[in-house]
């Protein structure tokens, strides 16, 4: 090969280049799930929320090129779990299980305890106190979330008990649990429906529906657990195609955004 066309060939692979660096994008993925992540009911664009705020900061403060877009969660956790593009769910439970195929991120909010959602006149509720007392009851039907995790104490009494685990969603379908797609307001309401007994909401979640829907605040009621942590942790989760650069990038910010959790 010439010097001439090694030349061409260069200048044309470092085009190439920058066409890719200007294109590559972090696709952040949410849920429309008030208070957490709000969307403009008339843009149907994300501008508010507890969780939105604190990310967006992080995200414009790492100088990183992303894209937020609204998908069912259990679409983002395959396509994390894929590895196919430069993904992350941004509002993520950690664990051991995820973190064999995903990147973290240092955690960035705490957010209020769980809780269960039950009906008020649900006196099965009285003497349960744990979490154990609650799951391993099959007269008692959760209504889980596809995809949704939990503390980890609480996925492990949910697939020792419920034979339930996100990881595996064969799975997810069985006689002692109610999965859906549904948004958080109309878990609660099948629980007025009696359609499930329980869901795991937590307390600013439940309250936010509570004061938005007055059939939420007449029937439901929520219970405390005495073993439910003080508060859940949030971490970015991404694939491993987003490349420890960014994460790094991404605590860099969360360091300077953040105060000590």
């Amino acid at each position: 090969m010439s010097i001439k066309n090694i030349i061409t060939l260069i200048i044309a692979l470092t085009k190439i280049t920058f066409a890719y660096c200007e294109d590559f994008k972090i696709s952040i993925q949410y849920q429309n799930r008030p208070p957490f992540f709000i969307e403009n009911p008339i843009t149907h664009k994300l501008t508010e929320g507890i969780g939105y705020e604190i990310i967006d900061k992080i995200l414009k403060e790492s100088k990183i090129n992303f894209v937020y877009e609204n998908k069912p969660l259990v679409r983002s956790l395959l396509d994390i779990k894929e590895n196919r593009y430069p993904t992350c769910y941004p509002y993520a439970y950690k664990s051991k299980e995820r973190e064999k195929s995903a990147l973290f991120s240092l955690p960035f909010q705490k957010t209020s305890k769980l809780i269960l959602a039950i009906r008020k006149d649900d006196l099965r509720f009285k003497n349960l106190n744990t979490f154990k007392d609650v799951i391993s009851k099959n007269e008692l039907y959760p209504i889980i979330k596809i995809g949704y995790n939990h503390e980890k104490a609480v996925s492990d009494l949910l697939e020792k008990y419920k034979n339930y685990s996100i990881y595996n969603i064969e799975k997810e379908k069985n006689n002692k649990i109610i999965s859906t797609s549904s948004d958080q307001e109309e878990m609660l309401l099948k629980i007025i429906k009696k359609e499930g007994d329980y869901a795991f909401f937590t307390l600013n979640e439940f309250e936010y529906y509570q004061n938005k829907n007055k059939d939420i605040k007449m029937y439901l009621e929520y219970k405390e657990i005495t073993d439910s942590k003080n508060e859940v942790v949030r971490h970015f989760m991404c694939s491993k195609k987003v490349g420890i650069e960014i994460i790094n990038k991404i605590n860099l910010a969360i360091k300077k955004e953040v105060k000590s959790l």
